[in-house]
């Protein structure tokens, strides 16, 4: 998870800081796209995961309750 918030994280963090700005309402989507990507990486990094899109998404969680810091917009709050 450590490399690809690397990859995640400034990007994130230029959108949302500047059309978070002015327009909070636009950064839904990307941000869903975001976490929908996550899914697709998770199954395709992990084999038991492969095909299992509700079982990617609980690891999702786990790894957000676990550690809320890793990526950009799970610091901002936002639950999606």
């Amino acid at each position: 998870m450590e490399s690809i918030s690397k990859k995640i994280n400034p990007k994130v963090r230029g959108w949302y800081q500047y059309y978070g700005r002015f327009y909070k309402s636009a950064m839904y989507r990307p941000l869903v796209n975001i976490e929908r990507y996550l899914v697709r990486w998770l199954q395709a990094k992990y084999k038991k995961l492969r095909g299992h899109e509700n079982l990617a998404k609980q690891f999702l969680r786990k790894v957000r309750a676990d550690s809320p810091s890793i990526f950009y917009h799970w610091t901002l709050g936002l639950r999606l």
